[in-house]
This record gives C-alpha cells, sequence and structure tokens, in this order.
C-alpha cells in the first residue's frame, strides 16, 4: 500500500499544502493522514472508513479518488493472487502425500473360529428344539417371544383444572433499558444496551458534522448533517457511527444519553444490543 500513501504526499508537496491544512477541510485527524501517506491503512475501523477518508484526501488535493481506488484494487488483488499460489502448492504437496501412504492389507478371519460358531449354533438351537418338544408332550403351554399378558394400568386421574388460571395471561414487563461503557477513549467507544427489544439511536445536530453510519457489518449512509438536522436509526444488532465533529452532536440510545462533548475528532462510536 505504500504505493497510494508516496503517491499522495508528492502530489500534496508539489502544490504545497501541510496537513493541517487538509485536517481542516477533512475533518480527518493529522495523525491518520499521516497513516495515510505511509501506506498503513491499520489505524481504520473499516473498509468503508479507509474509502471515505481516501476520497476526501484525494479530492482536497486534486487527485481523481477513482483512480486511487483502482490501484487500491489493482494491489489486492495482486496479494489474492500470491495466496491463491500457495494454497494452490500445499493441495499439491497433500495428493503426494496421500497418493505415498499405502493401507495394510486386512488380515482374513481365521476358519476355525468360523467352524466353531457354526458348531455352537447347532447345539443350542439342538438344546432349544428338544426343550420345545418336551413341552408339548406334557400339556405345557409354550409361550413364544414377542408374547406378553398385558398389565393391568391404573385408571388415570385428571386433576380438576382452574378455570380462573386458565384464562390468566401473564403481563409482559417493562422494558429497562441499561447503557454501559464497554471500552472507550478519545478516538472511539463501545457502549452495551441491554433490557430492550429493539435499539433506537438518535441523533441531533447543534452544527455541521460529517457522518458515516454501518450497521451489522453492512454500510448505511455517509454524508454531511448542518444544524438543527436529525437522524434516527433503529433496529439491528451492532450499529458504529463515526463522526468528524463529534461535540456538535446530541446522542440518545432508548433516551439513553451519551456526551461527546470535548471529545476531538474523528471519533468512532459502536452500539451493541444484548
Amino acid at each position: 500500500m505504500k504505493e497510494i500513501g508516496e503517491l499522495l504526499r508528492e502530489a500534496r508537496e508539489q502544490k504545497g499544502i501541510s496537513l493541517e491544512e487538509i485536517s481542516k477541510g477533512t475533518k480527518i485527524s493529522v495523525r491518520l493522514l499521516c497513516a495515510l501517506e505511509e501506506g498503513d491503512f491499520s489505524g481504520f475501523a473499516g473498509k468503508v472508513y479507509f474509502k471515505g477518508a481516501l476520497r476526501n484526501y484525494a479530492e482536497t488535493i486534486g487527485i481523481d479518488s477513482r483512480e486511487l481506488f483502482a490501484l487500491y484494487d489493482r494491489i489486492i488483488e495482486r496479494s489474492d493472487l500470491g495466496k491463491q499460489e500457495k494454497l494452490k502448492l500445499k493441495r499439491e504437496e497433500a495428493v503426494e502425500r496421500k497418493r505415498s501412504f499405502v493401507k495394510k492389507p486386512k488380515k482374513p478371519f481365521p476358519v476355525v473360529v468360523l467352524v466353531w460358531i457354526a458348531v455352537l449354533s447347532v447345539v443350542v438351537g439342538g438344546s432349544l428344539w428338544y426343550r420345545y418338544q418336551q413341552g408339548l408332550d406334557n400339556g405345557e403351554t409354550v409361550s413364544y417371544p414377542g408374547e406378553f399378558l398385558p398389565e393391568e394400568k391404573e385408571e388415570e386421574r385428571e386433576e380438576p383444572i382452574n378455570n380462573d388460571e386458565k384464562d390468566l395471561v401473564p403481563e409482559p414487563e417493562p422494558e429497562n433499558p441499561n447503557l454501559v461503557l464497554l471500552k472507550g477513549d478519545s478516538r472511539g467507544g463501545i457502549y452495551i444496551i441491554s433490557g430492550v427489544e429493539e435499539k433506537q439511536i438518535d441523533l441531533r445536530f447543534k452544527g455541521n458534522c460529517w457522518v458515516s453510519i454501518e450497521q451489522d457489518g453492512r454500510f448505511m449512509e455517509q454524508r454531511t448533517f448542518s444544524k438543527d438536522d436529525h437522524r434516527r436509526i433503529e433496529g439491528g444488532k451492532e450499529t458504529k457511527i463515526r463522526f468528524g465533529n463529534p461535540p456538535v452532536v446530541l446522542i440518545s440510545v432508548n433516551e439513553q444519553t451519551i456526551s461527546l462533548s470535548g471529545i476531538g475528532n474523528p471519533y468512532n462510536l459502536t452500539i451493541r444490543r444484548e
């Protein structure tokens, strides 16, 4: 990825633009801008955030972001081809090891054992037949396998049904939402909401703020909100939100407030429902 970083840095230096100027225009921290120029994209929360930052950086210094994305896809493709070649070699080695393995022939079952089994079967069968004939001569009743006398069953007593208890329907318990901060710092935080059937996030804006939203691994929206705008996000198991200007955003999760006052930008917020 260093090819993309070098391309960005050379274009920026040719136009005499500082990283601080780009940071003010894009709301991307200088630390992440330096990471882009070094080809290190591990600091971004996901591919969506990385591509959004790369697009804003490129547009600020006058580079077509589509060319950068095409270069990124070619680098990824070369990396995937290398992985495929390694997997192919491993499969070929496994096939060779399988061919070299020779199964040991199974030993035949001893004939002597088969003869003894046959003799014992004849002896046991003859003994049973002799006892059967003796029983018929003495007038005894011979029972056959599978015949059983029916056992007397006790009458099942039905307990009376209380109509009052039958008509009772349990009332649903009221929701008691509980919002807990799992971990967080100046760059992001993870919150857990429990005691609710559906997660509901409300965002109200006191000023301009760039926002990117992803829910359950699916990209939802990315745009700049203005003063007095309102955005509601409902449902989902996990919601990830990235703010370009967090102090101007008022956040509530099922009427539980999250404060971002004094937080620098950008800020990554994750909210999960248990």
